[in-house]
């Protein structure tokens, strides 16, 4: 009893210890907070999107809600006049010349340049891009057609469409324009067409994102009196793509919102790459001390039955013949295999263990990381209804970030060989908590 007494104290005492050093609970990234903040204190309609290209959706905001999209629907139209050019419907070269029936205001240069002049479809791409040209756009438009378009977008996945006259300017969405630009990004050193295109994003003259947010390369904005919309791709060790769109009054932009939500957004990258490589450590620091674990598990029966039954191990060496009988006595092999504090732990549900490899580390933390991450992603569930009660470590109902801590916290105090059962961790940190 006084063994075990003590056993109980230096857990409880190394739960505290990593209670001080870790909190019991995921809070929510810092980055995560001032967005929360920042989209619930706006005052008028705005969505937000925050994509990593390796691993997904890190943020979202009213993703799926439409709003008038502005010139932000230039980018995935240039998009699909780049597929046209490739398959031969139209080239580079050709050229179309500005006349009064083209004459559109607002936003660009050739409206400004006088008529007569001729522009190649290369320096439309790139002028629709570079200075969110309208009769670049319209020219690009009339020259590709609005059903090809309208069908491609259709099998993005996206309601979508334009038509002539109107609306050529239609309401999109912040996953809409994600895709868009993610495409344009993978294509961009695929040919001519989508080097203009990249080179124009690369080098459009407004931005309210550019300045804040370091890395930010292509920007697609839009704009009206009402509205004030950036689409922009972040490169980098860890390119992701952040979409801010914001309804406005008065053609006035709220600069400020738009820097601080691009600001947290960049926050919300280095808070998830933090956790990523903190969970990337405790990974590899298991996976390359295994031996150190594993024996003194494995090892206990070997060191009691010689110090218990001293006089069983004798007689066979010198009696040979006294071999048999033990064999055939079942009482004297069944009672160590049948006691209670052998069987009992074999028999309850082990916590934690979702990779059901007898062992809950690091790997099971991934695990429930990847569920969290699938999802939050709008995507099916990748755990068994059983993997599921097993992850559920705080018994939240909710597979997070926070039932893998947990995880982490445990295999960091079992791997000091105070406590190895990690029902009696979670007890403990409860009772600390």
């Amino acid at each position: 009893m006084t063994k075990q007494l003590f056993r109980k104290i230096i857990s409880f005492f190394t739960a505290c210890l990593m209670c001080f050093w870790m909190p019991l609970t995921v809070r929510a990234a810092d980055g995560k907070t001032q967005m929360n903040n920042l989209v619930n204190s706006y005052s008028k309609t705005s969505a937000v999107l925050v994509y990593s290209l390796e691993d997904g959706v890190l943020y979202t905001w009213h993703k799926n809600t439409e709003i008038l999209g502005a010139s932000l629907i230039k980018l995935p139209y240039a998009y699909y006049a780049c597929t046209q050019i490739e398959a031969g419907v139209h080239s580079l070269s050709e050229t179309m010349t500005y006349t009064s029936s083209w004459y559109h205001g607002g936003s660009g240069i050739i409206c400004k340049n006088g008529y007569g002049k001729s522009y190649t479809i290369r320096q439309l791409l790139d002028y629709a891009m570079r200075y969110s040209d309208n009769v670049a756009y319209d020219m690009l438009v009339y020259l590709f057609g609005t059903a090809g378009f309208n069908s491609m977008v259709k099998d993005w996945g996206y309601s979508v469409s334009i038509s002539t006259p109107s609306p050529r300017f239609p309401p999109v969405t912040a996953d809409f324009m994600r895709t868009a630009m993610q495409k344009v990004y993978e294509n961009r050193n695929n040919g001519e067409c989508w080097q203009a295109v990249w080179n124009g994003l690369c080098n459009s003259t407004t931005s309210y994102v550019r300045p804040v947010l370091a890395g930010t390369t292509a920007v697609k904005y839009g704009n009206v009196s009402t509205v004030w919309h950036e689409t922009c791709f972040v490169d980098g060790d860890y390119p992701y793509i952040v979409v801010i769109m914001t309804t406005i009054s008065n053609n006035t932009p709220n600069v400020t919102f738009i820097q601080n939500a691009a600001k947290a957004a960049g926050q919300i990258v280095k808070d998830y790459l933090n956790e990523k490589a903190l969970l990337q450590q405790e990974t590899d620091l298991l996976e390359t001390e295994p031996e150190e674990t594993i024996p003194p598990e494995t090892e206990p029966e070997e060191t009691i039955p010689p110090e218990t039954e001293p006089e069983e191990i004798i007689p066979p060496e010198t009696e040979p013949e006294e071999i048999i009988p033990p064999e055939t006595e079942p009482e004297e092999t069944i009672p160590p295999e049948t006691e209670p504090e052998e069987t009992q732990p074999e028999t309850l549900p082990y916590k934690g263990d979702i990779n059901n490899d007898g062992t809950v580390n690091a790997l099971d933390a991934a695990e429930i990381l990847k569920e969290a991450v699938s999802v939050n992603a709008g995507n099916e569930s990748i755990l068994t209804e059983e993997q599921k009660l097993s992850a559920d470590l705080d018994a939240d109902a909710n597979i997070s970030a926070n039932d893998a801590s947990l995880i982490l916290k445990f295999s960091a105090c079992s791997a000091t060989n105070l406590i190895k059962d990690i029902r009696t961790f979670l007890m403990l940190l409860e009772f600390v908590s």
